[in-house]
């Protein structure tokens, strides 16, 4: 119907991909779009190749953290180094390692 649901941004970050970005429409939360749409970007990836995807997410948001955690990514820093130098210790670095076709 033209409104959006759930959206996400990537970006070029160290060895990887930052998710810097994971939006959901108020009226969509709770439903699941954005593990869905998290997924179908991790398989897009996976299809063309061999990476990691990194992301920063502040310690207070339990859904995004949650929904992190399902789709597979795991804490490897208990702080945020963000593009620009700046250091978030509110935040949780998460990475997801896909591999060519494994999803």
């Amino acid at each position: 119907n033209g409104c959006y649901k759930s959206a996400l941004r990537l970006e070029p970050y160290q060895n990887g991909i930052l998710l810097s970005a994971l939006e959901t429409a108020p009226d969509a939360r709770q439903k699941g779009y954005a593990s869905i749409l998290i997924m179908e970007t991790l398989s897009h990836l996976s299809s063309s190749g061999s990476g990691i995807v990194y992301s920063h997410v502040s310690k207070k948001n339990e859904a995004s953290l949650a929904v992190h955690r399902k789709c597979g990514f795991q804490v490897i820093k208990d702080y945020a180094v963000y593009a620009d130098g700046s250091v978030l210790h509110d935040h949780l670095t998460f990475a997801y390692e896909y591999k060519k076709s494994e999803i």
